[in-house]
């Protein structure tokens, strides 16, 4: 079932027309994603419906191991969200909860579509990142200046919104890896820019610190590429610092808010988004203490908030998620739940921190890592899962790491660049 050598389809990638539109279809589902928010979900779910036709007609697969068991993975926790929903069934509550999760299971088909030659397909998406870089930043400003909102793109939360531009921003900086000279590096520089201020103006200060770890994770990835490999470094980081002044009104404002939220939160006004959160995170600590193992159930989030915030901070507080993947995994599906949830990031990471790895797969852990740092540093305190535009893209851009690093050309796994 398995091999380190090959992967994808058996006989030699597929020539159909559908085939040559992996790579638009990456860029459109993942890059785009910002600006088409559950479109770009619905887009996702029909490409794994695709492929999980195509893997019917299959008589044999042969995978990569990181593939096949990161695969494992994905199944690992929808198996347990659902021996959790089985343990505290609640109908068609339960129902719609564990069916959100199917687009977990998309990972192996979707992975499977990826056909042509990981160099070409990395080249494409990087030369279209920084255009799209500049059209999310434009509908940013508009929403930002003309309409007076928080930037939420397609996704209509500027939350999802910001974790979507941070995959982006992941995308302008692995750019820079290309070595760009001349109008290509301007356009590069440019596309950082756009991407990291349609970041800080998205607001959402938990996925800030993107602006500064992204280009020490894509450095650490790629600097064995090139003698100069501090000189992207720098550069990102230069557009950072000055995306940082042009912006500082704004962040300003973001931060003081924050402070203003928690003199209130020590003072007993729980209406604030800090105080929200600590009264969530309240109800969330006493529910896993009383079902530490399985949890209370995928649906379980919203009706216990709704039956105990109320309690705490004089009328009821109620979210779709208890703003903290882990607390929020252990009241859905408990510890087997988190543990399903954490190998879903570590089987891949751990798989392509200790592979053999030429310049696309360096540059595909270097995604990899940005992307799940996004993931993890919104889940802190907000939404990781558990969200139709989170759930796909999640998938989606594993099985696109995934392929950077172990696709049909790839080195053989097993120790190699640090």
């Amino acid at each position: 079932m398995t091999d380190v050598n090959t992967a994808g389809w058996r006989h030699g990638p597929p020539t159909s027309a559908l085939a040559r539109l992996d790579a638009p279809a990456a860029a459109v589902v993942i890059l785009m994603s910002p600006l088409l928010g559950s479109v770009a979900t619905g887009l996702i779910v029909a490409i794994a419906i695709v492929g999980w036709l195509r893997l019917f007609t299959l008589q044999r697969i042969v995978l990569p191991r990181p593939v096949w068991w990161t695969s494992v993975a994905f199944v690992g926790f929808f198996a347990a969200e659902a021996l959790s929903g089985a343990a505290n069934w609640n109908g068609l509550a339960t129902l719609i909860e564990l069916g959100e999760n199917l687009v977990l299971l998309g990972l192996l088909p979707v992975y499977l579509l990826l056909s042509r030659d990981r160099a070409a397909l990395l080249d494409f998406l990087l030369k279209a990142a920084p255009l799209f870089a500049l059209a999310v930043l434009a509908v940013a400003l508009v929403q930002s200046l003309v309409f007076g909102i928080r930037p939420e793109g397609g996704a209509g939360n500027p939350a999802v919104f910001a974790v979507t531009v941070a995959v982006l921003f992941a995308f302008t900086l692995a750019n820079l890896a290309r070595a760009p000279r001349g109008g290509e590096l301007a356009l590069a520089a440019v596309g950082i820019a756009a991407a990291g201020a349609a970041l800080l103006l998205s607001g959402t200060r938990s996925l800030w610190p993107c602006l500064v770890v992204f280009p020490v994770l894509m450095w650490l990835a790629t600097r064995r590429l090139r003698a100069d490999a501090k000189r992207p470094l720098m550069l990102a980081l230069a557009a950072m610092l000055v995306m940082s002044l042009a912006f500082g009104g704004m962040i300003r404002d973001r931060l003081e808010q924050a402070r203003a939220d928690l003199a209130a939160s020590q003072a007993g006004q729980m209406q604030t988004a800090l105080g929200k959160r600590l009264v969530v995170w309240q109800v969330a600590v006493e529910a896993i203490a009383e079902r530490p193992l399985l949890g209370h159930g995928p649906d379980a989030p919203r009706r216990l908030m709704a039956e105990r915030t109320g309690a705490i901070a004089g009328q009821p507080v109620i979210f779709n998620h208890f703003h903290d993947f882990v607390l929020n995994e252990m009241v859905r599906a408990g510890l087997v739940g988190t543990l399903a949830l954490g190998a879903m990031l570590a089987v891949p990471l751990g798989f392509a921190l200790f592979a053999r790895r030429d310049a696309t797969a360096a540059v595909g852990l270097g995604l990899l890592a940005c992307f799940q740092a996004a993931f993890a540093l919104s889940g802190l305190v907000g939404i990781m899962l558990d969200h139709d535009i989170m759930d796909a893209q999640f998938m989606a851009m594993t099985a696109l790491c995934l392929f950077l690093l172990f696709g049909a050309d790839a080195a053989r796994p097993g120790p190699g660049v640090p």
